[in-house]
C-alpha cells in the first residue's frame, strides 16, 4: 500500500507545470525571506 501512495504522489507532483511552479514560488519568495537565516521546522 505505501508503494501505491508513493507512486500516486510522484504522478501528481508531475502535473504541475514549470510556469505554475515558478509561479508559486515567486508569490512565496516575501514570506520565505522573513525566515532567512533561521531554523523552520515542520
Amino acid at each position: 500500500m505505501a508503494a501505491d501512495k508513493t507512486k500516486n504522489e510522484s504522478k501528481t507532483s508531475k502535473t504541475i507545470s514549470l510556469h505554475d511552479k515558478a509561479r508559486i514560488l515567486s508569490e512565496a519568495l516575501p514570506f520565505m525571506q522573513r525566515y532567512d537565516g533561521r531554523t523552520v521546522v515542520v
